[in-house]
């Protein structure tokens, strides 16, 4: 007989992560960063709706994205960016795990089943930029 397997649940394998995560309850409109902090962290939304906002030069604020629950927000840290280019605001109340980056990246290196998944989100995501670009 074959072994069911149960499927893949970033929340619970999130919540296993050890030393670099720290899980932050938000209330709606506070801020869990601005646009120009350090980008040294990756951010689960479990609960709630995030807005991602950025404001110009000239003092405009623009909507680039809304996050929603179960999805990462905040990776460009990733690739390189060394500062937020957007600041990231609790729309209502959130429950939201912050991973450092060098966790990400060994949490990413030991599990394929989590980069399986957390590489679909990327993909997922540029999909739909490239939709709202069209």
């Amino acid at each position: 007989m074959a072994k069911e397997t149960k499927p893949f649940d970033p929340v619970e394998f999130i919540e296993r992560v050890g030393s670099g995560k720290t899980v932050t309850k938000y209330a709606k409109d506070q801020i869990v960063f601005n646009q120009g902090d350090a980008a040294d962290t990756i951010y689960y939304l479990q609960t709630g709706k995030i807005k991602m906002v950025v404001m110009s030069s000239q003092g405009k604020e623009a909507v680039v994205s809304m996050v929603d629950s179960a999805q990462f927000f905040g990776e460009g840290c990733m690739n390189g960016q060394r500062v937020r280019v957007a600041t990231a605001l609790a729309m209502e109340p959130c429950l939201v795990t912050a991973i450092s980056k060098t966790a990400m990246l060994a949490t990413l290196d030991a599990e394929p089943k989590f980069s399986q998944m957390f590489v679909t989100h990327l993909l997922t995501r540029n999909n739909r930029v490239e939709d709202d670009l069209i």
